[in-house]
């Protein structure tokens, strides 16, 4: 496996994940608490 590519890989992968947490950080505290008072 190239490691330009392994590296360019982990950046985006790394970039995606901090987009999506920022995007849906409020809804996704939303559902956790609402599961954690279900169980």
């Amino acid at each position: 496996m190239d490691l330009y590519a392994f590296l360019h890989a982990l950046y985006a992968l790394s970039w995606l994940i901090k987009v999506w947490s920022r995007e849906l950080s409020l809804p996704y505290q939303i559902i956790i608490t609402i599961y954690l008072r279900c169980l």
